[in-house]
């Protein structure tokens, strides 16, 4: 998808109004705090990214969180458990991650006409993630990545035995499935091919698992047309949610 994008004002109007008027309101949930400080934490990760998507924030994350038959309690708690995650998105796995996006497995077999959000995640341990990333660089030289990754994942003590190493994109036409198994299958000297190459030579195993966040799903029109602005706010908003810092995602957004 592109790098950047403008809001596109009255799609994301539409859904904000429809919101707000379910759940008693959006504005019951920011008394809360968890979700100030879960837009602000988005919000402060695009900016440092330079994306133009940090007045969408809101609309993207309240489509993730706020169910209209659910009481307020109930969407309060959702609001909860997906800012925990945002913290430290690469030490939930993936029962928590379903759990907390409401993100499901992916189906290879069920087809949509309009946009799918998804995310593939890798289980390591620490010790094969310290063995990849040593090779990572050594062949790759991503400075940037092997840094961001032994501070999130590895420096300090206590941390969990098992980490998960994610990746998130946007389909449209098509299953979450197809395009991992194109990417997989190509030369393309990205982050995330280069990634599992150092894995292979790790004597690792790679196993990406697929799930996809139904709740984000844009329909496309009768004529098949779609958002493609809002499809790139929604991908940018939600790997910024997961943490560009601890994904596989090559650029901004």
């Amino acid at each position: 998808m592109s790098q950047e994008s403008s809001s596109s004002g009255s799609d994301l109007a539409e859904q904000v109004a429809m919101i707000a008027t379910s759940a008693d309101n959006i504005e019951q949930m920011q008394a809360g705090g968890h979700w100030e400080q879960l837009v602000r934490l988005v919000g402060q990760r695009i900016i440092i990214s330079r994306l133009q998507c940090e007045a969408d924030v809101q609309a993207v994350l309240t489509r993730m969180v706020n169910v209209v038959q659910d009481t307020l309690q109930q969407n309060e708690e959702r609001v909860r458990l997906l800012h925990e995650l945002a913290v430290n998105s690469q030490f939930f796995n993936n029962v928590e991650m379903m759990a907390r996006t409401a993100c499901i497995p992916t189906n290879p077999h069920d087809n949509f006409d309009g946009a799918r959000f998804y995310v593939r995640s890798q289980q390591l341990t620490r010790d094969q993630l310290a063995a990849t990333l040593q090779i990572y660089q050594d062949q790759f030289a991503d400075t940037e990545l092997c840094d961001h990754f032994h501070e999130r994942f590895l420096n300090g003590t206590g941390q969990p035995r098992n980490v998960f190493i994610r990746y998130v994109g946007c389909t449209i036409a098509t299953t979450p499935q197809s395009p991992m198994l194109t990417d997989l299958g190509s030369d393309d000297p990205n982050r995330l091919n280069n990634f599992m190459q150092a894995m292979a030579q790790a004597n690792i195993e790679p196993n990406l698992l697929v799930y996809e966040f139904p709740r984000l799903e844009i329909n496309a029109g009768p004529n098949g047309e779609i958002d493609h602005d809002l499809i790139d706010i929604t991908e940018q908003i939600l790997i910024h949610l997961f943490d560009r810092d601890v994904l596989l995602n090559s650029q901004p957004g």
